[in-house]
């Protein structure tokens, strides 16, 4: 299996990265917020897909759309942080200004002192650039391409497997886990899709979940999956947060599941809680992640259950400043001449091979 593992390129090189750009992130669904990012009419929220500026928008209708994050006229990054527009999206340089829905509204001065337009200025043609747009639970996904098959078919796979949870259910925590690391980001979904590392990285998740109390699974042909059969709901004063309904009938009470949804997106459900982890690439070896926490029913999101929410964000916290150190340090050793891509266990690495494998295949797709 070593013989067809990524290269070290593939960690360390910015044209490995500018090819994933064109025929990863650009071609397949990509998570690029949350909806709950931008919850009332007029929010807008920049943000960044492999680099690449985009910018969600919630519209007068609440309808939320995606576009380019830039102006048309002369490429300026057109919003730089997240805000609330009574009016429309105006750029700060030139004033052109946009609806919310990328209709180009006014260009002032461009057709000269106190004309707004001139011959063979067409506006209708200069609106923002849209990008596909969908959404899954409090997901907000882009297609660059326009091209990849429906949102709906590309999550089947884990929609199917996870069809018993009612994620209707689930409520969003304030408090997130946003950092940043020294590796590439593959290192960090890798990490996450295996279990081999519990034992000697992770001493305190280790008691909770052992390293033999995991497993792996596929999840359709290009998603994978790991679990736990181990996992414990947190106690504070004798009490714990609410759970899903219906765990006993799934056999669910005790079991913890992990799907990474290819590229980046990683889902972690839990009896009580909800992960969305987002890992997105500043640089071959920069990478910046993401963790949102979602919590079951109204009850669990009460102040008296603050404490309970905070247990496994606490947990995951410390877990990802553990692997953070291990995936550095994998980023630096793939410095080394002799890397020669590794090799992995049969049993216990199957995920992340089928991850390295999923990577390949795409980057050596030709345009």
């Amino acid at each position: 299996m070593g013989q067809e593992s990524l290269s070290a390129k593939a960690y360390t090189c910015s044209s490995y990265l500018e090819q994933e750009r064109q025929r990863i992130f650009s071609r397949y669904w990509v998570c690029a917020g949350l909806a709950s990012d931008l919850p009332d009419a007029g929010d807008v929220y920049p943000t960044e897909v492999a680099g690449m500026p985009i910018v969600l928008v919630r519209d007068r209708q609440q309808t939320i759309r995606a576009f380019h994050n830039i102006c048309r006229h002369r490429g300026l990054q057109l919003v730089k942080g997240a805000c609330t527009v009574k009016g429309g999206l105006r750029c700060p340089y030139h004033s052109w200004t946009y609806k919310l829905d990328g209709t180009l509204k006014s260009t002032p001065h461009f057709g000269g002192y106190y004309k707004d337009t001139c011959e063979g200025f067409n506006r209708t043609e200069k609106g923002l650039m849209p990008i596909r747009c969908e959404q899954w639970l409090d997901m907000i996904f882009v297609d660059l391409s326009g091209e990849a098959p429906p949102l709906a078919a590309y999550l089947q796979p884990m929609i199917e497997r996870w069809s018993g949870y009612d994620f209707g259910l689930l409520r969003r925590e304030a408090r997130e886990v946003r950092l940043e690391c020294n590796a590439n980001w593959k290192l960090a979904v890798e990490n996450f899709s295996e279990s081999y590392h519990l034992t000697w990285v992770h001493p305190a998740l280790n008691t909770l979940s052992r390293m033999e109390d995991h497993f792996g699974f596929d999840v359709g042909d290009i998603h994978v999956g790991q679990g736990s059969l181990k996992y414990n709901s947190g106690v504070v004063n004798g009490k714990s947060l609410p759970v899903f309904p219906g765990l006993a009938d799934m056999k669910k009470q005790t079991v913890a599941e992990y799907i990474t949804i290819f590229p980046n997106l990683m889902l972690g459900v839990h009896p009580d809680y909800f992960l969305v982890f987002i890992v997105d690439p500043l640089s071959p070896d920069r990478s910046v992640e993401r963790m949102v926490f979602y919590f079951v029913g109204d009850e669990a999101m009460t102040s008296e259950n603050q404490a309970l929410r905070h247990l496994p964000i606490d947990l995951w916290k410390l877990t990802n400043d553990e692997d953070i150190d291990m995936i550095e340090r994998m980023q630096t050793g793939r410095r080394s001449p002799s890397f020669d891509g590794g090799c992995f266990s049969p049993e216990l690495e199957r995920t992340v091979y089928r991850f390295q494998q999923n990577i390949g295949r795409a980057v050596s797709v030709e345009q």
